[in-house]
């Protein structure tokens, strides 16, 4: 199960007091695809712009040796599959996170080959990446923004459907935060990660379930 949050969940949870150590994801796009053979497509997995929620990210904020340690390209955050590429450099252009991924070649593993194709030839355009916040602060000149000044890489994913998908979870959850003030105002029930079971990921990502759905 993908317990990345959306940023609206991680909103709801900061409110809470309880985002520490959330996991969430941020949507990139496919920069320059080559045809030399090489089987390496460059993206830009990230960058300082503010995102629909009103969040930034901070490109020179990233830390990412934990990731190089083991540098996968998933499918759609599948970690129980096997990874479809690696991840062979990570940089800072333009106030941009930019990566190349090489992805696996058939006779190692025909169904990467089949997702190269399609990014390769326009079909699939997006990456998503999943990242755990360490510093950040509200923004003073965005109501209701977060700027992110520093985050740990975690993982980067070719996504099929990331505009789609997070067009439904935005009219899913427009009004979570104001779902999540009534629920501390009115609720005589008080939720917190502590009601509920498994591991402290687990837990944050139920919490902000339960938040989503205004319980």
């Amino acid at each position: 199960m993908n317990k990345f949050l959306s940023r609206e969940e991680f909103h709801a949870l900061a409110r809470h007091n309880a985002a520490a150590g959330a996991a969430l994801e941020r949507l990139g796009s496919v920069s320059r695809a080559t045809d030399d053979g090489s089987r390496v497509i460059t993206f830009c997995f990230s960058d300082g712009s503010v995102d629909r929620v009103g969040d930034t990210i901070d490109p020179y904020g990233w830390e990412l040796s934990a990731f190089k340690a083991n540098p996968v390209c998933l499918w759609a955050h599948d970690s129980s599959s096997p990874p479809i590429g690696r991840v062979i450099r990570t940089y800072i252009s333009a106030d941009r996170l930019m990566g190349q991924v090489q992805f696996a070649s058939a006779d190692v593993y025909p169904f990467a080959d089949q997702v190269y194709k399609l990014v390769k030839n326009g079909f699939i355009n997006s990456v998503s990446v999943g990242f755990t916040p360490i510093e950040w602060e509200w923004a003073d000149n965005r109501q209701g923004g977060i700027d992110f000044t520093r985050q740990e890489l975690l993982e980067i994913s070719v996504v099929p459907v990331p505009a789609n998908s997070h067009a439904l979870v935005e009219s899913a959850v427009k009004s979570l935060a104001q779902r999540g003030a009534a629920l501390a105002e009115h609720s005589t029930l008080t939720l917190s990660t502590h009601s509920f079971a498994g591991t402290a990921r687990d837990r944050r990502w139920q919490l902000a379930q339960a938040l989503r759905r205004g319980i």
